[in-house]
């Protein structure tokens, strides 16, 4: 996982701003970069952060399959959507979790129970 671009863009600025300092002509400079670095730690602030094995910033296969396992029972493709923006992935529609599940199921990774309704593979699950 890359850096956390707002902590990246404040410490920027932030050194940019120690640079700006030590120029006496740069008062309209040195004004815009505390501004920008203020509204950047607010940003920082509000920003919920997440652990770097949070489901929700990796691939949506495998957030499916962590959401079947963690149930550790059947669902159908709109439980696991819930549970996918639960975790959240809002950005997840419908049709996507229907096509992962079938490719997911192809694959092994899960098992399909019936039309709609996937469950953990085998020895997977709680």
């Amino acid at each position: 996982m890359g850096e956390d671009p707002l902590a990246s863009e404040l410490r920027r600025v932030t050194a940019e701003l120690a640079a700006a300092a030590e120029d006496p002509d740069s008062q309209a400079k040195v004004a815009g970069l505390k501004a920008r670095q203020a509204a950047l730690a607010r940003a920082m602030a509000h920003t919920p952060r997440r652990r770097p094995d949070d489901p929700a910033l990796g691939y949506r296969t495998d957030a499916i399959v962590a959401a079947i396992n963690a149930a550790g029972t059947e669902m159908t493709a709109g439980q696991v959507l819930t549970a996918l923006q639960r975790s959240g992935r809002a950005q997840e529609t419908y049709q996507q979790v229907l096509a992962e599940l079938a490719y997911l199921a192809v694959r092994g990774r899960i098992a399909r129970v019936r039309p709609g309704v996937y469950a953990p593979a085998s020895g997977e699950g709680n």
